[in-house]
């Protein structure tokens, strides 16, 4: 037990998603908080699991996942995802649990379980063993709130659409196009609806953490404020606030850096794409002059390099945080998801980058990247992108906006902290968190509405005119952050 006078060093336990862009950001999230004092346990499934060797200072936990050679190679997303949540829930309820009665006897016990969107069983283990529980959504605000337009066009009968390439605006999200929802194209429709709608319910989780900024997503955060009424906490990019290892699923080929040192400033063009996808001959007329072809790619570090000019990319959310946090205009070719959003978003809002679509030909191809390499579009695309990452590094700076959401999201953790220590010598275990759904979303889509009424949220309440990036010892208790 901790001396009288000091505070208990306190433990979370975080559940990633097994999926390459979900398992980064959730990675770079532990090593911020577990920088501010926290223990971390990551649990993970079987399934792409990463390699605990690259994070020493972290626990990791591993659960079965009952996947079968057939659900995986099937490539269905949708389905993959959905039998994870059927399958995993009882693994994990498990293994919270002897987690639970290990750190009893020990002086980390656990604060919360962050859990990622896609892994939304972790919900029910948690409020089982009465542990409080928050949401990590890696994807960007613009496209939970475009999920919602989704449901309401499946409502009013204009999904599934007509025409899945549709130019015509969706006039309850601009900018978007009916061709840049992010509807699901694996498996059935009634798989997708019923992802989103889990994926939509808060359930009693008392907060949601966004890995984006206020410079970007600004007025769509404050839009899902006011639809949700749990705290949202945006304090991205993250992966600018501590440095974190490489967790990429494939062996990254750090080769290409030094031949990227002998490149001009600006002069090359760092595409992400699958080398099995490129034309027959293609390395051989690149050669090792013209450019240089690797199976898989240090992408911060290739990005932030001087020689990368611009970044041929799908537009994931992480990729697009990577590139403007280096200052590098983007051209956008998403294949699905939120990857269409993003794009969109790219193009025609922030302005950093084309948007090329449909099928490909060698002029359209030379054209888009004259324009960003050579023209004077390009040279207002890159001073755009290296405004945005003065902005990014400004959000994540002492008083930036990320950084405050960022303080205010770990103040409730050392005030949840501070009051379970004085309930200790009465309660073995933390309150249950209690958050009703006035309407829940149900996945038949006949009800739309989500309406959150967080009577107690687990962590007590903050003081929003408190200065909690300031704030002294004697406001908050002292040792975890």
């Amino acid at each position: 037990m901790a001396e009288q006078g000091q505070e208990r060093r306190r433990r979370l336990v975080l559940v990633a998603a097994p999926f390459q862009g979900h398992i980064n950001p959730l990675l770079q999230l532990s090593a911020v908080l577990h920088s501010k004092g926290f223990s971390i346990t990551i649990v993970h499934t079987q399934f792409n699991s990463p390699d605990p060797s690259n994070y020493p200072e972290f626990n990791f936990l591993f659960i079965q996942d009952g996947l079968s050679d057939h659900d995986v190679a099937s490539l269905d997303l949708t389905a993959i995802v959905l039998v994870l949540n059927e399958k995993c829930q009882l693994p994990f309820q498990e293994c919270l649990a002897r987690l639970v009665k290990e750190q009893e006897t020990r002086d980390d016990g656990i604060a919360c379980v962050i859990y990622d969107e896609l892994s939304y069983f972790s919900e029910a283990a948690a409020r089982n063993l009465k542990l409080p529980s928050i949401i990590f959504r890696t994807s960007n605000a613009n496209t939970f709130l475009a999920r919602s337009v989704i449901i309401e066009m499946y409502v009013q009968g204009r999904i599934p659409l007509a025409d899945p390439l549709s130019q015509k605006a969706v006039l309850e999200h601009p900018p978007l196009r009916e061709r840049d929802l992010p509807i699901s194209s694996f498996g059935p429709m009634k798989n997708f609806f019923n992802l989103i709608g889990n994926v939509r319910d808060v359930r009693r989780s008392s907060a949601i953490v966004y890995n984006t900024m206020d410079c970007l997503e600004g007025s769509s955060i404050a839009k899902l404020q006011q639809l949700c009424h749990v705290p949202i906490f945006a304090i991205g990019p993250i992966h600018m606030i501590v440095p974190a290892p490489s967790c990429s699923l494939l062996e990254e080929d750090t080769d290409c850096m030094s031949w990227l040192d002998r490149q001009a400033p600006s002069s090359v063009i760092y595409g992400s794409e699958q080398v099995e996808s490129l034309p027959d001959g293609f390395r051989a007329i690149v050669g090792e002059q013209q450019g240089r072809v690797v199976k898989w790619a240090p992408q911060k570090e290739v990005l932030a390099h001087n020689a990368v000019g611009g970044f041929w990319s799908h537009c994931g959310w992480n990729s697009l945080l990577e590139s403007i946090s280096e200052g590098v205009p983007l051209i956008c070719r998403p294949s699905f998801g939120d990857q269409k959003v993003t794009a969109r978003y790219v193009s025609q809002v922030w302005r950093v980058g084309l948007h090329l679509e449909d099928e490909l030909e060698r002029g359209e191809i030379e054209s888009v990247i004259r324009r960003l390499m050579a023209d004077k579009e390009g040279d207002e695309m890159r001073q755009r992108a290296m405004n945005l990452k003065e902005k990014a590094e400004l959000c994540i700076r002492t008083g930036g906006s990320s950084s405050n959401s960022l303080n205010k999201h770990t103040m409730r953790f050392r005030h949840s902290c501070r009051k379970q220590e004085a309930k200790d010598a009465k309660k073995p275990r933390m309150e249950s968190c209690s958050v009703t759904a006035d309407k829940v979303l149900h996945t038949d889509g006949k009800d739309c509405g989500l309406d959150y009424a967080n009577e107690n949220d687990g962590f007590g309440s903050l003081d929003e005119n408190k200065d909690y990036e300031n704030g002294s010892d004697d406001d908050y208790g002292n040792s975890l952050w």
